[in-house]
């Protein structure tokens, strides 16, 4: 089945019900940035997507600073990435079973959590300069040797990112390159009930 436009904006406002609160104190204009390839996609793949854009938007505004409460300011981490990853692989598995959806990338993606390396596959193929210090868990030989048995010629993607709108400041984060053009969506987002709905999945990350 393929979206319409309008057909992927209702889907946002399904997904991201409960979460906007336009009376909230601590509500921020936020727009979510698909790629437009998003569009021709299945219900489910464009659900994961916005999954994923969803949980980097709690780590920006949220998530990052309670983790690291000695932190002044947001910065983009490895945590964050594994975390989402894991989120939208959650959200994926869910939906294409129901909707026997087939993807090539977030089957992969899937696969790799489920063997166990998704940690090492969020610092091998998405990791940036600023992760200095990789952490001691990864078990990197091994991932090497798994993924060019299981997952040769990978290639990673990021469909989704966010633009946060604070007191008249734009922040946009976007650590991968989406390809052009893209879509952006606004909406009024408030948290807590995407932290209610996705904190229970981090155990299994």
């Amino acid at each position: 089945m393929r979206l319409s436009a309008t057909i992927a904006i209702l889907t946002i406002s399904f997904i991201l019900k409960g979460f906007g609160q336009t009376d909230s104190s601590d509500t921020l204009l936020s727009s979510l940035i698909l790629d437009e390839s998003l569009f021709k996609e299945s219900e489910a793949v464009f659900a994961a997507w916005v999954s994923y854009g969803g949980s980097r938007a709690l780590w920006v505004n949220e998530r990052f600073l309670e983790l690291n409460p000695k932190e002044e300011k947001y910065r983009y981490s490895f945590d964050e990435e594994l975390e989402t990853r894991s989120f939208m692989c959650d959200v994926w598995e869910e939906l294409s079973a129901d909707s026997k959806s087939n993807d090539e990338y977030l089957d992969v993606l899937l696969k790799t959590k489920k063997a166990g390396f998704l940690s090492e596959y969020v610092w091998h193929y998405l990791r940036k300069p600023e992760w200095k210090k990789q952490p001691k868990s990864l078990r990197m030989d091994n991932f090497s040797t798994w993924r060019v048995k299981n997952i040769p010629g990978h290639k990673p993607k990021t469909l989704a990112t966010v633009k946060l709108e604070d007191k008249g400041v734009e922040r946009q984060v976007s650590p991968e390159s989406l390809s052009c053009p893209v879509v952006m969506i606004h909406f009024n987002f408030n948290h807590q009930t995407l932290r209610q709905r996705a904190l229970p999945l981090r155990d299994a990350v």
